[in-house]
């Protein structure tokens, strides 16, 4: 952690929330941070959670009315709770690579639990919600250190993503990923966790949401990253 500082939830507020700069591949990242205020003080230290939010750039960004608001729930679960907003998102440095560089900065958030001594870095899940789930998806083939998962409508399969909203493809995709169209193949593969299955960790337990209404992203991604996970 470079830099942290309190979020104004007032003085006897019963999760403390704050606000956080951390670097990652030579970045600086925006963050969050919370925990219950009496955490410092309980006998054992508490699991820890990191949030992986959806959107791209500003759009899906984490602010601290949303993340108060998160923190409320989950550290009344007893629960330390930290969520980034990658590099290009705001009050982050760099650019938003959409699956690429960025996922980095999951990985590079998990040392944050490292520095807080209420904190057991032996437990520490991952939870990702549409462009989040697929961050998740990427992050568990790069480290042990996630002992579970949550995938809220979860992003799995780029190729129909883009063929069933194609401006996802010419406004996200060809604006945020380095030498796209060119990297095209490349890319949509690294992203599409329903192409690499086997990757994924065969101890760690993936919980996987969605709704059928979702048109965001085609519920069939989660459907179809259950039937090959089985």
């Amino acid at each position: 952690i470079l830099e942290r500082h309190a979020l104004p939830d007032g003085a006897d507020a019963p999760v403390i929330t704050e606000s956080l700069i951390y670097e990652s591949g030579g970045l600086r990242i925006a963050g969050f941070l919370a925990y219950p205020a009496d955490a410092p003080t309980r006998a054992e230290p508490l699991p820890c959670l990191i949030f992986n939010r959806g959107g791209n750039r500003d759009f899906g960004a984490i602010t601290p009315e949303r993340f108060a608001r998160m923190a409320a729930m989950v550290c009344s679960w007893g629960y330390i709770l930290v969520a980034s907003n990658y590099r290009g998102g705001p009050g982050s440095e760099g650019a938003d690579e959409f699956g690429g560089a960025d996922v980095d900065d999951v990985i590079n958030a998990l040392p944050i639990f490292d520095q807080l001594p209420f904190a057991d870095g032996t437990r520490i899940g991952m939870w990702g919600h549409s462009r989040g789930g697929m961050m998740t998806y990427i992050a568990l083939t790069r480290t042990n250190r996630i002992k579970a998962a949550i995938i809220g409508a979860g992003l799995a399969d780029m190729e129909r993503s883009f063929r069933e909203r194609p401006e996802m493809e010419t406004g996200v995709a060809a604006e945020c990923v380095p030498g796209w169209p060119a990297t095209r193949a490349e890319a949509i593969a690294a992203r599409s966790a329903v192409r690499w299955v086997e990757k994924l960790p065969a101890t760690t337990p993936i919980l996987i949401i969605h709704g059928t209404a979702d048109w965001r992203v085609d519920p069939r991604d989660a459907m179809d990253m259950a039937q090959k996970l089985y």
